[in-house]
């Protein structure tokens, strides 16, 4: 067993899906000769790669069809371009730097997220809270969000062909999928893949909510197998859990019961680009306030969130076993997945600030995560939102290809907007107008034909909005009649559809539905 501490830029050595930290480099707490009744042997798929594997339409497959989408692509990017200056405008060397070599950093403004650079030490300023486990136990699981956590029990195969077992933690995105960290399914240092995955979503204690399940299908991305260092994979360490068709069916009839049983219950957690004021992470610890469990949901609320690239961090407690919880926002939606924390002597810093955090939710992500199990999953696609700082025109597009031409070109990606799922069936139809260099969205059949008309760019359906239902959200549209670009605005937020009416915007309520 390796015994060498390594520094605070890999985060991975924390591993919180190991059912006990022992020492941060160590992924798995072994177990010889453990042995689950009636679980079944795990059917094993490639790793998913999102550039690699992506096709736009189910059964897209020739080179023909590619080069047609991309061709479109470019045609749209070429009047989205319209107002801005050339990619080259944007050096990196405009982007400020901190270092924290040599200097003493405010913590103040480490916690607000700050890009530090993770190879140094943090002088920690005097009065730095001393570590402290101030985690609660969850009493119930019956409501959301913990009815769609589930503790996880891994089983990994050794060498010698003994089994070695950890236990983590995942929660339900769909009804069908559970997203986790990629090191609780993959072991970059020993194991290799998981062999198998109990899932017993809401456990408490000897109570079980739901029927265990097991895993038939796991995804995770190529990257974080081949990436070189810990530090590189960190960026890609989130992975799938796919239901058998039989478990699935299961877990949905137990679902419906228990709905009718008038149970408050998400049967998923929905996902969020953007960052939490305060995160609430709640998942399975192996142990917890002193002592050993693993078998009951552990929350903390962190006082303070900061964003460190692609990484959600927050002042919450975490230890073995949380790998894979839910970072969840007020709305209990998750904006990140919990992947590392510090222990209590401060290994990798040396310090004793309490502090974890692990993958943010962003549009890559998002991505990754539609187009998943070559996209055969229940998961709801996201619409993103993309800023042009000089036109100040927002951009909605289903299309990840034109997002990333985008952000290429100057955009600013600014993540989901909002979510639809795989029934929705109301037509959302795209405009552009040529001599204002602005875009307009509308469901209404006869609005889109009398732009169309009148000289606007008709750019056919952008894609398809949910039917009105009362659990649904509304996508507000507002116009300001003293903007050339960027005149419509849309936004699933009544507190700022309010605010932007009180300073002149005309509202023009609800322009479609959303998830």
């Amino acid at each position: 067993m390796k015994k060498t501490q390594k520094k605070l830029s890999m985060l991975l050595s924390t591993v919180l899906c190991a059912g006990i930290c022992i020492n941060p480099v160590v992924l798995l707490a072994d177990e010889a000769d453990f042995e689950s009744a009636g679980s079944q042997v795990m059917e094993s798929t490639a790793p998913f790669d999102p550039v690699e594997d992506y096709k736009e339409e189910a059964g897209s497959t020739s080179d023909e069809v590619s080069a047609q989408e991309a061709v479109e692509v470019e045609e749209r990017v070429n009047i989205l371009n319209t107002d801005l200056p050339e990619s080259g405008a944007f050096d990196d060397e405009e982007i400020e730097t901190i270092s924290l070599s040599g200097d003493t950093v405010d913590v103040e403004d480490f916690l607000r997220g700050n890009d530090l650079n993770r190879e140094f030490k943090m002088k920690v300023p005097a009065g730095t809270p001393v570590w402290r486990d101030d985690r609660t136990r969850v009493r119930t699981t019956d409501y959301t969000p913990y009815n769609a956590i589930c503790q996880l029990e891994l089983i990994f195969r050794k060498a010698n062909g003994e089994k070695a077992r950890a236990l983590g933690t995942g929660f339900f995105i769909s009804d069908r999928e559970i997203l986790t960290c990629a090191h609780c399914l993959y072991d970059r240092d020993e194991y290799g893949d998981v062999e198998e995955i109990i899932i017993r979503p809401g456990l408490n204690g000897s109570y079980e909510l739901f029927s265990p399940m097991v895993g038939a299908a796991t995804s995770i991305p190529v990257a974080y197998t081949t990436a070189r260092t810990d530090e590189a994979a960190m960026e890609y360490d989130f992975g799938l859990i796919q239901l058998s068709e039989k478990d699935y069916q299961t877990h949905n009839a137990e679902l419906t019961s228990y709905i009718r049983n008038d149970k408050k219950m998400l049967a998923y957690l929905r996902l969020n680009s953007g960052t939490p004021n305060r995160t609430h992470v709640s998942g399975y610890p192996a142990q917890a306030l002193g002592a050993s469990d693993g078998t009951h949901q552990y929350e903390d609320w962190g006082t303070k969130t900061g964003v460190n690239g692609k990484v959600l961090e927050s002042d919450v407690t975490g230890s073995g076993g949380q790998s894979g919880s839910p970072q969840l926002n007020s709305a209990n939606e998750a904006a990140g997945i919990y992947g590392f924390g510090y222990t209590e002597k401060g290994i990798l810093w040396n310090t004793v600030l309490q502090w974890g955090g692990g993958r943010k939710v962003t549009s890559d992500l998002l991505n990754y995560l539609s187009v998943s199990f070559s996209g055969s999953n229940m998961i709801e696609k996201p619409v993103y939102r993309l800023y042009n700082p000089n036109s100040g025109e927002h951009v909605y597009t289903m299309n990840y290809k034109e997002l990333q031409v985008l952000v290429k070109a100057g955009w600013h990606d600014e993540g989901m907007a909002w979510r639809n799922d795989r029934s929705s069936s109301v037509p959302v139809y795209r405009l552009y107008n040529k001599n204002a260099g602005d875009h307009h969205y509308t469901s209404n059949k006869k609005e889109y034909d009398y732009l169309v008309k009148h000289g606007w760019l008709g750019e056919n359906i952008m894609w398809y909005a949910p039917n009105d239902n009362a659990s649904y959200a509304t996508v507000y549209r507002l116009y300001n009649p003293n903007a050339k670009a960027g005149s419509h605005h849309f936004t699933t937020n009544k507190k700022e559809y309010d605010q932007l009416v009180k300073l002149g915007w005309k509202g023009e309520n609800k322009a479609f539905s959303s998830r």
